[in-house]
């Protein structure tokens, strides 16, 4: 071998250069560099166990009488094949782990597991792996942790699993109704601060809204200053005011509690340079303005989500928002899982009107006002909005319960949406697509083609899904799914739902073979032409 290929940097981009080949190259030409060349035995290595996607590898990296597969019932009472470790780990095993181990980076690890021999890791597995002889961390240059198991033995095993090197970690949390594992990953909390100091993001997901999950969270918050990133439940007052001393910080997503008084909290003045804020309540909209008003300067991008919601709380919410924030956001959204049922009268819904004074925010890319209640637009409103908005990339104006038969959208102001949004790849919209009269029989759209990947027409109404799918599939050939009548809550008969969803469903299903014939005859009119030009000359 020539000299130069001895440099220890060339084999690492080598390596690097495999890794990027994809998938199945990436394993099968590293593992053979790994396996006949002594040189590239260690930076093949390091390319091969930087990224994992559960622990199973590193238990089968020991030899197989230490390791089997095991039929056991889960908690349904399904039979489930296990990886467990046989007998108890001596130093060599240890030893062998950690050979391995020391070169993971990121880990992601859910409780089931995609494996073709086992669909989990034992419990007993992750409690022969808590007690490894040495003291330092068994993952000394793990950045990134994505942890989905929230089984007690875990927690023994991630006290040893992490360390100072941890930059990134996301976790669920047990069910307050499971006290054992509740109490255990209470414990763990307090100790990640110590364990991770340098900790830059943090993601909890999981039961937020119980008291003693709102201390733990809490006091780990305190314990960590170099925060840029976190996503969490419940923080008491204290917790918002440590956040409050952090410059890093630019990405906040909590929930709003109604039991605390955050009039007590001074404005966050930190927090002025955010660049994303996520603020929720298991109440109504309404709930989150205690907590909104203490941020004097809304980030670019903010999102509220609620249970409930009334139309009067909506225009109220959507007032607020245009008095307060600056006029460089890109993306609003207002996600409510549903609104006020009793509707039916005069202004019981949102219209254009209240939505209009969005337009303050000239450079929106994503805007979602999917407040659960309904929303009645017109040809016009729509192309207003197009008009406000034309670099939207995210419109959401439905949500997935429809607009209540409000909506007097029709195709052609679909279309125009279309048309001057270039950049949508997401649309939320309710709209009637039985009026087509007006609309050309080879073209409609016009020759226009919208790059949408994904359309929710929420409770549109349909009766050709042929006329509709054909429309579509000039327009929008790349849309990838099609839905609707998912989650309607306004009062339609049952029978009736269940025919409109099969309708749109009919359409989903047309859109790709229509799509396919017009990109074929596309390309016959181009040969063709090309052929009278060639016959020409």
């Amino acid at each position: 071998m020539h000299k130069c290929l001895s440099i220890n940097e060339i084999f690492c981009v080598v390596c690097e250069h495999l890794s990027s080949s994809g998938p199945s190259a990436e394993s099968g030409a590293l593992v053979a560099l790994a396996a006949t060349c002594r040189d590239f035995k260690e930076p093949a290595l390091d390319v091969l166990w930087a990224e994992l996607d559960h622990l199973g590898p590193l238990i089968m990296a020991l030899p197989e009488d230490w390791w089997e597969m095991e039929w056991d019932l889960d908690d349904e009472g399904d039979e489930e094949r296990l990886l467990i470790i046989r007998r108890p780990l001596g130093r060599k095993q240890w030893d062998r782990i950690r050979y391995y181990s020391a070169r993971v980076q990121s880990l992601e690890h859910n409780d089931r597991v995609q494996h073709k021999f086992f669909e989990r890791i034992s419990s007993s597995a992750f409690t022969s792996l808590s007690f490894p002889p040495h003291p330092s961390s068994l993952f000394p240059n793990l950045v990134r942790l994505q942890w989905k198991d929230t089984r007690e033995e875990v927690y023994s095993f991630l006290r040893v699993m992490l360390g100072p090197s941890l930059r990134e970690l996301h976790m669920d949390l047990p069910l307050i109704d499971n006290p054992s594992s509740s109490k255990v990953a209470r414990s763990f909390l307090h100790s990640i601060g110590t364990l991770c100091p340098s900790l830059r993001i943090l993601c909890i997901n999981g039961p937020h809204d119980h008291p003693d999950y709102e201390d733990a969270v809490s006091d780990l918050v305190l314990s960590l200053g170099q925060l840029t990133e976190l996503r969490c439940g419940f923080l008491n007052l204290v917790a918002f005011s440590h956040l409050n001393s952090l410059q890093s910080l630019s990405i906040l997503s909590v929930i709003a509690s109604r039991g605390q008084d955050y009039s007590a909290l001074p404005e966050f003045s930190v927090f002025s340079d955010m660049l994303e804020l996520s603020l929720r309540t298991f109440g109504s909209l309404e709930d989150l303005m205690p907590l909104l008003q203490r941020f004097p300067r809304h980030p670019p991008f903010s999102m509220f989500c609620a249970r409930r919601c009334t139309v009067a709380e909506a225009r109220r919410f959507l007032a607020y928002l245009v008095n307060v924030s600056n006029s460089e956001r890109s993306g609003i959204t207002i996600d409510v899982q549903g609104g006020d049922m009793d509707w039916h009268g005069q202004h019981l819904f949102l219209s254009f009107r209240d939505i209009q004074p969005l337009s303050k925010f000239k450079n929106l890319e994503i805007l979602v006002v999917a407040a659960g209640v309904p929303i009645s637009l017109d040809d016009g409103d729509v192309m207003a909005i197009a008009s406000y908005w034309p670099r939207l990339r995210v419109l959401n104006l439905c949500g997935l319960t429809g607009c209540g038969g409000l909506s007097r959208v029709t195709l052609k102001g679909l279309l125009a949406l279309l048309k001057y949004c270039q950049y949508l790849h997401f649309l939320w919209i309710a709209f009637d697509p039985r009026p087509r009269e007006g609309l050309s029989r080879g073209r409609p759209g016009g020759g226009v083609i919208n790059g949408l990947a994904m359309l929710d027409v929420g409770d549109s109404p349909i009766d050709d899904p042929t006329a509709v799918a054909m429309v579509l599939s000039d327009v929008c050939p790349r849309i990838e799914r099609l839905g609707g009548w998912s989650e309607t809550t306004w009062g339609y008969d049952a029978a009736h739902v269940e025919e409109q969803r099969a309708k749109w469903k009919e359409v989903e299903s047309l859109l790709a073979a229509y799509t396919a014939i017009r990109k074929q005859e596309r390309l016959w009119a181009r040969m063709e032409v090309k052929g009278k030009l060639a016959n020409n000359v």
